[in-house]
């Protein structure tokens, strides 16, 4: 018995060591993903460089995140699963006007402030060469340049999904009915 006293008083938990070391392993990757490609442009490097590390940082994050799965187990990882992306989960109540005001304007706007970059970008190429010497941007080196446009793509792309997410289930099934053919009709009452 006095085994077994001190085993549960003076040791810890391999259980909660196991669930707290599988959660650390789960939000971790996030904090990498999404920082990696904001953090390491700053540190000089050269493109190629830049383009190496990120890359194994993104692989990196993902192994770890699939390496939470055994030490949460298969339960535990789906339950850490539905906590982080239900907060994603797209809300089917009404929204009100301004609301509906916000999320058009977020998305249209991510999606032209995205299609004018773009355009700038591509004739830039056209207009000045291929050589990453020259700039788009008067005034500012082509590191700046690219982390510059790495911030803009970052934010257009929260942008549309803030927009999507603001507009709601609603908009989405709307929006995915879209694009899909319906007959017409032509004996339909007006």
């Amino acid at each position: 018995m006095d085994d077994n006293k001190s085993i549960a008083e003076g040791e810890p938990n391999t259980s909660s060591l196991r669930i707290t070391l599988g959660t650390l392993m789960f939000y971790a990757p996030f904090l990498m993903f999404f920082g990696a490609p904001i953090v390491i442009p700053f540190l000089g490097l050269s493109a190629t460089e830049t383009a190496g590390i990120l890359g194994a940082v993104l692989v990196i994050a993902e192994v770890v995140w699939f390496a939470s799965i055994p030490l949460l187990g298969k339960e535990g990882f789906r339950a850490m699963k539905t906590q982080v992306f239900g907060f994603f989960k797209l809300r089917s109540e009404p929204i009100s006007r301004l609301r509906h005001r916000l999320g058009v304007g977020l998305l249209i706007g991510s999606i032209v402030t995205e299609t004018i970059w773009v355009a700038l970008i591509i004739g830039a190429h056209f207009k000045f060469g291929s050589e990453p010497a020259n700039v788009l941007i008067p005034g500012m080196s082509f590191q700046v340049q690219a982390i510059f446009y790495v911030t803009i793509e970052i934010l257009t792309a929260v942008g549309v999904v803030a927009g999507v997410y603001m507009l709601g289930a609603g908009f989405a099934e709307r929006l995915k009915h879209a694009f899909e053919w319906q007959p017409f009709h032509h004996n339909r009452a007006l």
